[in-house]
């Protein structure tokens, strides 16, 4: 840096510093929300998340690992999920069976799908797509893909 007197960074420091823990209370303060997470045999396991904030690096893969062994299979047949997607727009997303376990290779994220539950009033079934969390644009986030039965398409939902 050139041009700059070293006291009018500090200042700008000290601003900048004031920002970042006012921030830091905030979040201090924010309201946990319980997200649970439904598992095969009537099981299910609860993630405790800041409103506001993303999920940490261990809860996520907490999530991917109790998905991996426990997570929900398709409510209906699995071949009625499978097939290539194609999307002019969006590209493709092909979603295959392998010993009964749905999965979904969309852009760069490939991940193993979990069963979660129903949109209410429609016909679009939510399932998790925990490994996406490790993807750098849903990172912390519990990504999630519909697969509309009456449409027959897939799509990512709102995160």
């Amino acid at each position: 840096f050139t041009g700059v007197e070293i006291s009018t960074v500090e200042a700008n420091w000290i601003k900048v510093q004031a920002q970042v823990d006012a921030t830091a209370k905030l979040m201090e303060e924010a309201k946990v929300t319980p997200f649970s997470v439904p598992l095969r045999n009537g099981q299910s396991f609860t993630i405790d998340i800041k409103a506001g904030s993303a999920l940490t690096r261990s809860q996520t893969e907490d999530m991917i690992q109790k998905l991996s062994i426990n997570g929900l299979p398709t409510p209906h047949p699995v071949m009625g999920y499978v097939g290539t997607f194609r999307s002019s727009y969006s590209g493709n997303l092909v979603a295959k069976a392998t010993l009964g376990q749905l999965s979904v290779h969309y852009g760069a994220v490939n991940c193993d799908l979990s069963y979660f539950g129903l949109v209410p009033n429609s016909t679009k079934e939510m399932f998790i797509c925990a490994d996406a969390a490790l993807h750098s644009s849903l990172y912390g986030q519990v990504p999630m893909m519909i697969f509309d039965s009456a449409a027959e398409t897939w799509q990512l939902a709102d995160m």
